[in-house]
């Protein structure tokens, strides 16, 4: 059904106006903007230009269309002026400008992402206590750096690999979805250890896995990724795990640097902007948050800290995004891309790999953080289908063309979770096949 959140006429009375979040309740609901923040050299004082859109479509899938209308300039940092007082000036957008698709966008979200190809898609979530929904859809979310931001110290990246074999995901939950014990998890990274993989990819510190498989992986000689899950709470509901961090570190290894000598990297959100769970100037400041605390005086992390998108969505962010990373990530996942069968899985990602190293423009290192192919599903994707042979092949290419910079997805099929779209949300498992 479609919808008029702003007209001429309405912005011409915005001097009257009185709280345009009362009068226009219509536009939060769709939460269909670009903040853009700017420093004012006139006053020295930050500024925030909010663009405005004439039309949203509601598609019954959930998609919703938009054109761009209106632009206003606020002084104040709120999504929307809150009064007619805060606003600076407003100029229209040419009306040829054309619609765009938009997937999930929230109120600190850049500019509205546009469908592309869906080999960016958005893939199965990690773990029942910070998933968000998978998609085969792909956004592309650019804006401009805030007016600050911590930028990366750029430490050492070096990363740990075996031949052609680096890291696999894992999280510590059974086919039901409830935490698997110490004893299960212990047997679970031993038999990763067995298969070659030298890393092993936490998406969060839920079901006490930083103790149970720090220990496991540590008496294996494995590696960690750590993560720091951003769902549809956003920041807030994230800040807790980097407490559960630094608690963790203070009392592994005996405390401070040691506890992290076994850590590659930690990844703050797993393609929480394309969700639409956060923008990309409120994660960049997450990320400067999560490296001043787990690198503050006797916590003593100074390891990579990072962040993963599809690539769409880190390319359409790099201004914001690519001065706060230490290493560059993406996850990049074949059987979202149409025209990709399962024997090309490992030339698409090969291919993915070079374009993410040149996304940023100081030659950082760069990394696959997620990808696969599904052993199962109710439906193809064109040329990609699911399928237990064509897993056997995809991930045996991938490995074969890009797995010294991959981390396969995932350890074990997970049952706990929806079939998603195509049936093939709990069908990942591929540890079998080496």
């Amino acid at each position: 059904m479609k919808t008029a959140i702003f007209a001429a006429t309405t912005l011409l009375s915005l001097a009257t106006a009185e709280s345009l979040h009362v009068d226009y309740i219509d536009f939060h609901d769709y939460n269909a903007l670009e903040i853009r923040g700017e420093v004012d050299a006139t006053c020295a004082c930050p500024t925030h230009t909010v663009t405005v859109y004439e039309e949203a479509t509601s598609a019954p899938n959930g998609v919703e269309t938009i054109s761009p209308f209106t632009t206003i300039t606020t002084s104040k940092a709120t999504a929307i002026p809150s009064s007619s007082a805060s606003i600076k000036s407003y100029s229209e957008v040419p009306s040829s400008a054309p619609a765009t698709t938009v997937i999930s966008i929230s109120a600190s979200t850049a500019s509205p992402p546009s469908e592309s190809s869906p080999s960016e898609a958005g893939i199965p979530a990690a773990a029942p206590s910070y998933a968000g929904p998978s998609s085969s859809l792909t956004a592309s979310l650019s804006s401009t750096s805030p007016a600050t931001n911590p930028t990366s110290s750029s430490p050492s990246t070096t990363h740990h690999t075996n031949g052609n074999k680096w890291a696999i995901t894992y999280t510590p939950y059974d086919a039901s979805g409830a935490c698997k014990s110490a004893a299960s998890v212990s047997t679970d990274i031993a038999l990763i250890a067995t298969k070659g993989f030298t890393t092993i990819r936490l998406y969060a510190p839920d079901c006490s896995g930083l103790d149970s498989v720090s220990a496991a992986a540590s008496s294996h000689g494995l590696r960690l990724i750590l993560g720091i899950y951003i769902d549809e709470r956003g920041v807030s509901g994230a800040r807790p795990q980097v407490q559960e961090l630094v608690a963790w570190s203070q009392a592994a290894n005996g405390g401070g640097a040691k506890a992290w000598e076994g850590v590659e990297m930690v990844v703050v959100g797993n393609e929480a902007v394309f969700q639409g769970f956060v923008g990309a100037g409120e994660l960049a400041g997450f990320l400067g948050e999560v490296r001043e605390a787990l690198g503050a005086e006797g916590i003593g992390y100074k390891g990579p800290v990072t962040t993963t998108e599809t690539l769409e969505t880190l390319s359409a962010n790099k201004e914001v995004l690519c001065p706060v990373v230490d290493v560059v990530a993406a996850n990049l996942h074949p059987f979202f891309n149409a025209d990709c069968d399962a024997a090309g899985a490992g030339d698409f990602v090969a291919s993915q790999l070079r374009q993410l190293a040149a996304v940023c423009p100081d030659e950082k290192e760069y990394y696959n953080l997620e990808t696969g192919w599904p052993s199962k599903g109710s439906g193809n994707n064109g040329a990609a289908v699911p399928g237990e042979d064509e897993q056997k092949t995809a991930v045996q290419s991938i490995s074969e063309k890009a797995g010294d910079r991959s981390c396969l997805f995932s350890f074990e099929n997970d049952s706990w979770k929806e079939p998603g779209e195509f049936g093939v949300e709990q069908y990942w498992g591929c540890a079998n096949w080496f």
